[in-house]
């Protein structure tokens, strides 16, 4: 491994902390999940964002759960942000890390960007480059049975490639994906390379998804 590589994944590794810290904090005892982004949706909309909220202040969790996911499917960033967080933790729904990264990825597609869309890019290329890990020290449990550096890196692109694709840019992740696609790319071929740049190059973000099941296939599916 060479130095530069040494240096680069070490950078990588002291940025996750930060990067997880403005991750939404929805705990069992003390819920804030973020809402920082615009609500792409109309007033009953951010209503019952709202009332999901105040559901799972009271640990209501089931309830919140059934008016986020409504919420989620018909392209609210802050509800999907919210989504994957529960499977994350496990609140009123089994952990499930590939149904959060479902919803990641469906709020990766939220053409407005800036914070909350980085990192859920962020979120989506660490998954597939540890093959189920996630970056943070707070969920345990790192895999590398499924690493998909294919994938893991056109994230890493995206990341990186944020004027490109997003109205609002956020430079933190523009960083982090110029680091996190080196270190992939010593894994890949040249022709896998690419052949992920011509995705790019066709890709740009949409919501709602018609599947958010079928958004992890990307950039193949």
């Amino acid at each position: 491994m060479s130095a530069y590589l040494m240096i680069a994944g070490f950078l990588l590794a002291m940025t996750l902390s930060r990067v997880a810290m403005a991750a939404t904090d929805v705990s069992r005892n003390n819920p804030q999940p973020i809402s920082e982004l615009p609500i792409n949706q109309d007033s009953q909309a951010s209503e019952q964002f709202d009332i999901a909220r105040g559901k799972m202040t009271n640990g209501d969790y089931l309830a919140a759960h059934k008016i986020l996911r409504t919420l989620g499917i018909q392209g609210h960033a802050n509800a999907q942000d919210v989504l994957a967080s529960m499977y994350i933790q496990g609140l009123g729904v089994k952990i499930d890390r590939q149904k959060a990264m479902q919803w990641y990825c469906a709020l990766a597609h939220q053409p407005q960007g800036g914070r909350l869309v980085s990192r859920a890019l962020w979120m989506l290329a660490e998954y597939f480059r540890t093959g189920g890990g996630l970056p943070s020290k707070r969920y345990k449990g790192k895999s590398r049975e499924n690493e998909d550096p294919y994938r893991a890196y056109f994230w890493f692109e995206i990341m990186a490639r944020q004027k490109n694709y997003f109205q609002e840019i956020y430079q933190d992740g523009e960083k982090l994906g110029n680091i996190g696609r080196y270190i992939v790319a010593r894994q890949l071929e040249e022709a896998e390379i690419d052949q992920i740049k011509h995705y790019l190059q066709q890709w740009e973000p949409k919501g709602p998804l018609a599947s958010i099941e079928s958004c992890l296939a990307l950039p193949q599916g």
